[in-house]
């Protein structure tokens, strides 16, 4: 009997630490790449995320320059009219496509994504220029190789 009443503290003891953690508050979170490669001429797509942590309220804005060797970008307001709730891990994401002005060359973008209440976030991001061939095959690859 004595080992059964030594059980059931340990028991609940765990229930509570598990409960305790799932209550926990869900902090909002902005994610991108670090580095994103160019394809061959320079090109290059990817995914920027905005994860809804408790309390968000209204999507915001997102918005993407060039900073460095990179042209263009684009801006998108919604000027938080009529903000609604947004539920807790609701993803809110959006593509980057672009291209290095000199593809031999590394470049940077700045992004980011913001809810009306509840935060987000921004970020630069580099741009890897494409990796060149080691066999030069031609006059052209060798004077890009040294560009």
């Amino acid at each position: 009997m004595a080992a059964r009443y030594r059980l059931v503290p340990i028991v609940l003891t765990f229930t509570v630490l598990f409960a305790a953690a799932a209550v926990q508050a869900q902090e909002t979170t902005f994610w991108v790449p670090d580095i994103v490669v160019a394809d061959g001429d320079g090109a290059f797509t990817f995914m920027t995320m905005l994860i809804a942590g408790d309390g968000v309220v209204g999507w915001a804005a997102y918005c993407w320059a060039g900073i460095e060797n990179v042209e263009g970008g684009v801006c998108v307001d919604s000027f938080c009219i009529d903000p609604q709730p947004i539920a807790p891990g609701s993803l809110f994401g959006y593509e980057i496509s672009g291209r290095l002005a000199d593809p031999s060359e590394n470049g940077s973008i700045y992004a980011d994504n913001y809810f009306c209440v509840g935060g987000g976030g921004a970020a630069e991001i580099l741009i890897q220029a494409p990796a060149l061939d080691n066999d030069a095959t031609s006059w052209g690859a060798v004077k890009a190789h040294y560009r």
